[in-house]
């Protein structure tokens, strides 16, 4: 057994606890956080630090701490920019074979595409969330990770349902379980998705609230505003706060699923 791989550490997205659970205390977000070797990657100045789940607690909801993605982290030394990781700049720091956790991803949005499908294009890591947000253009967003060589996978379900609203029917590249985790072999430039998805239990059923989403949002995307933290509140105020609450559910349990995989691959 490999000791080193399984204490590898899980690398999460900074941006999602930042901006993106508005409406849940820290106290909450403490109390269910797991435990094990997990890293919370922030920039402070243009400085890439590690702190605790207890310091990034203390700066959560900052209107003057970005969301920084990859493509930020290329001059973030000269414009020593202070803020969060999204999932495509935690990709970008993350050494080669880690693993990297979030709960919704980004995808493609009719002509922007997330820096998120093109970071994972480019490194060799594993990238576990629970879908792509659902104003994202899902269809769109498997065909190009597809045509760049991605393979995507659903933790013991071959398709894909949607993250938050359960409205969705597409194939994947396969499933990927306990028993062949070990065959599903990253090469030297290509990264692997996993989704795993939420219980149908869980996601919301009102295709009302979805349509004034994908709505505002083309509002704000004409205006040039970093959509998804508003977009997050919005479904918050619809859902009143269930929804924060499920995207929590959702990141604690890819956070235990990749530790889990952590293991099962250091066996």
């Amino acid at each position: 057994m490999s000791k080193d791989r399984i204490t590898n550490p899980v690398l999460v997205d900074t941006a999602l606890l930042g901006r993106g659970l508005s409406s849940l205390d820290n106290s909450l977000i403490k109390f269910l956080w797991p435990s094990g070797n997990i890293e919370h990657p922030y920039s402070h100045e243009g400085v890439i630090s590690y702190p605790s789940l207890g310091e990034i607690l203390e700066i959560r909801n900052q209107q003057d701490l970005q969301r920084l993605d990859s493509q930020d982290l290329k001059n973030i030394t000269l414009n020593k920019k202070s803020g969060y990781l999204t999932a495509s700049a935690i990709m970008e720091i993350a050494l080669p074979f880690k693993i990297v956790v979030t709960a919704g991803i980004g995808g493609i949005t009719g002509e922007r595409v997330s820096k998120d499908l093109v970071t994972i294009a480019n490194k060799p890591l594993y990238f576990i969330s629970s879908g792509f947000k659902d104003i994202i253009e899902a269809e769109n967003s498997l065909a190009h990770l597809k045509e760049n060589g991605v393979r995507v996978f659903g933790w013991k379900n071959s398709i894909y349902d949607g993250f938050l609203f359960g409205n969705q029917h597409h194939l994947l590249d396969g499933l990927v379980d306990e028993n062949n985790i070990k065959d599903i072999k990253l090469d030297n430039s290509k990264g692997i998705m996993i989704f795993n998805p939420l219980p149908s239990e869980l996601k919301f059923q009102e295709d009302s609230i979805l349509k004034t989403l994908k709505e505002t949002m083309k509002g704000f995307q004409e205006s040039g505003i970093d959509f998804h933290p508003l977009i997050n509140e919005l479904l918050d105020q619809h859902t009143k706060g269930k929804s924060s609450f499920v995207q929590l559910l959702a990141f604690i349990a890819n956070i235990n699923l990749a530790q889990r995989i952590n293991n099962l691959l250091g066996e």
